[in-house]
């Protein structure tokens, strides 16, 4: 019953009215946001770059980072 009510009234209704599948067709609303591949490679190399990016500023920051860790040490045992 819900299948014919969907095939044939819903859709019907869908497609008669866009404004009302943009905003009520939830498969329809998930299906126009998903990324398309140029999106997914952007991402990709974006975050592939801050990746790389983080662990420069880690690795500059090594032995600032040390220093601190020796220091809040020092003060756990005193």
């Amino acid at each position: 019953v819900y299948a014919g009510i969907k095939f044939f009234i819903i859709d019907f209704m869908f497609k008669s009215c866009p404004k009302l599948r943009d905003k009520y067709d939830t498969p329809y609303i998930v299906w126009n946001s998903l990324p398309t591949d140029p999106q997914l490679k952007e991402r990709t190399n974006a975050t592939v770059s801050r990746r790389v990016s983080g662990l420069n500023r880690l690795f500059s920051l090594g032995p600032f980072l040390n220093r601190l860790n020796l220091k809040a040490a020092c003060h756990v045992t005193v």
